[in-house]
């Protein structure tokens, strides 16, 4: 199954989300930001990133345009 990758800051959400894709087979990895997202990358082979646009530090359309 694919490595999915949750970037959000509310942790009500990831929670929901976590639980939603491992009940259906994922694999899921979760950050708060850019910097947990970046070293998340660093660490392990991620197939797909669910991205929250409204983040604290970084909104999600910078760091995106950082991935690419």
């Amino acid at each position: 199954m694919p490595h999915l990758l949750l970037v959000d800051d509310d942790e009500d959400i990831l929670s929901l989300l976590t639980a939603f894709f491992r009940k259906h087979g994922h694999t899921v990895s979760v950050a708060e930001d850019g910097n947990a997202m970046f070293a998340a990358l660093e660490q392990r082979t991620i197939d797909l990133i669910i991205l929250d646009v409204m983040l604290k530090q970084e909104d999600g359309f910078s760091l995106c345009r950082r991935l690419r």
